[in-house]
């Protein structure tokens, strides 16, 4: 293939990264021809010297896939705690409710009414907290992550980041990753 040609400017000074921000603009870089850009040439690369069962139907997507990514982009995690909190409201009114039939309900009508309910409560509470436990379980393993790749938001704390400003530039390059990937499987056999 062609030869990348990046241009680095002495006033920067020496990069020991990068910030995800420029992984969809992998494809701007072009070469001196401009006949291929950067991205192209990483996507050829990867599937020539890592994926064995390229051209085969067994070739897997080596990214993330676009559409997952496009979901992560939109979870909010306060709209998620407060769903929690809508739903153990919600429980806790249905066994406010079941405490006041039992109380004007004769003994005899009681059963089997009480004992439904109350195994549906049990088992209501422990998978409102169950979900609740896995909402705060992901967000702290979102900041996990963003920390992990040394994200720095464009303002306020990383334990401040909404899902979107960190997905977006994956979702963008796992888009542009995997049209290219499915035209060069098309053009590689075994």
């Amino acid at each position: 293939g062609s030869e990348m040609c990046i241009r680095d400017s002495a006033q920067r000074g020496q990069a020991e990264g990068f910030g995800i921000d420029i992984l969809p603009k992998l494809k701007d870089v072009k070469t001196t021809s401009n006949t291929d850009n950067l991205m192209a040439f990483l996507v050829r690369f990867c599937i020539k010297e890592y994926d064995e069962d390229r051209g085969t139907p067994q070739a897997k997507l080596p990214v993330p896939e676009p559409g997952d990514l496009e979901k992560c982009r939109h979870v909010d995690f306060e709209v998620e705690r407060g769903v929690c909190a809508a739903l153990a409201r919600e429980v806790t009114d249905v066994r406010r409710r079941v405490e006041k039939i039992s109380e004007c309900s004769p003994e005899d009508l009681k059963q089997p009414f009480l004992s439904i309910m109350s195994e549906f409560l049990l088992k209501a509470d422990q998978a409102v907290k169950e979900v609740a436990a896995q909402v705060e379980d992901c967000a702290a393993k979102f900041i996990e992550c963003m920390k992990s790749y040394k994200f720095m938001p464009k303002k306020g704390l990383v334990e401040e980041v909404k899902p979107e400003e960190f997905f977006l530039s994956w979702h963008l390059f796992a888009e542009d990753y995997k049209s290219i990937w499915k035209k060069e499987q098309v053009g590689h056999t075994c």
